[in-house]
């Protein structure tokens, strides 16, 4: 029976090795022990895999630095980049930096959140406000909760890019898809107000419903104060006919589908009912100098 003295760098052919307190025990010691690299201010502790120039890893159980690719997997011995966290986790976030969490809980089913977490259900970390960025099967989702206490919450979603390259903006959407958004851009190029199906350039829709007042479905306002010579203009519709085989409609006013009132490209206008004027009406033949056509006259009153 012999042991090794490491005060000595001796063997002891009596007496076991003595279990100095000072002194790492690499078997172990009951308790536990304590590795300090210095004593003086400033110091350093330095771990190496090998004193061969050719590094290899320093392991901590099941997660490693890699020396050689300078890497660190925390759940892993093989990391793969310079932070390499390849668990999947169901039950609370992976990463945490103050209160932003990052949680992947399977592939394309990832997410990183203010003070939000699942566990069977999302879940608030600590009393207040939570927001969620949500990339779920190739979308990419923004969804908030409101204030409230530690524990169980339902995020809302406000926006969402799909995997086809739609866009949803505002509203309480359906999770996931772009029913409920307020303002809608397909990767067509068409944008809708209220419709999540638009099938022009600009499509809206919306319902009229107060029980009381007036309402308007759309409505344009804007202001002219110009300081130097020019012309302002509320609207204009320039539209470009390339040979067009029906009828090109500069404006078309429509109740229930039936037009009421339109204005071709030629400028012809054409008007389904009854024309009323508050002043009068007056037009010009042939032979009138004004041309063939109307124009209104405003009778002031007296």
């Amino acid at each position: 029976m012999f042991s090794f003295n490491a005060l000595t760098g001796k063997l002891d052919l009596v007496n076991p090795a003595p279990d100095l307190s000072g002194y790492a025990l690499l078997a172990g010691r009951s308790g536990g022990q304590t590795l300090i690299g210095d004593t003086a201010s400033g110091g350093n502790l330095t771990l190496q895999s090998t004193s061969n120039a050719t590094k290899g890893k320093i392991l901590f159980g099941t997660s490693v630095y890699d020396e050689v690719n300078n890497r660190l997997g925390i759940g892993t011995t093989s990391p793969l980049m310079g932070l390499d966290i390849p668990a999947y986790t169901t039950t609370n976030s992976g990463l945490r930096i103050g209160s932003i969490e990052f949680q992947s809980y399977a592939l394309n089913n990832v997410w990183f959140s203010d003070n939000i977490y699942y566990n069977s259900g999302f879940k608030r970390r600590n009393a207040g406000y939570g927001t969620l960025f949500y990339m779920q099967n190739g979308t990419f989702q923004v969804r908030t909760v409101d204030t409230g206490a530690i524990g169980g919450c339902t995020p809302v979603q406000h926006f969402i890019i799909t995997q086809e390259g739609n866009v949803g903006i505002a509203g309480n959407q359906t999770s996931g898809g772009l029913i409920g958004s307020v303002l809608t851009v397909l990767n067509s190029g068409n944008v809708g107000i209220g419709t999540t199906s638009p099938t022009s350039r600009i499509h809206g829709v919306t319902t009229l419903s107060a029980a009381t007042g007036n309402e308007v479905a759309f409505q344009l306002n804007y202001t002219t104060n110009k300081l130097t010579s020019g012309n302002d203009t509320g609207l204009v519709i320039n539209q470009t006919d390339t040979a067009s085989p029906g009828t090109s409609n500069l404006l078309d006013l429509q109740v229930g589908g039936v037009s009421k009132f339109s204005v071709s490209n030629v400028g012809a206008v054409n008007i389904i009912g009854a024309l009323t004027t508050n002043g009068g009406l007056q037009t010009f033949g042939a032979n009138d100098s004004g041309g063939a056509g109307f124009r209104m006259v405003v009778v002031p009153n007296v």
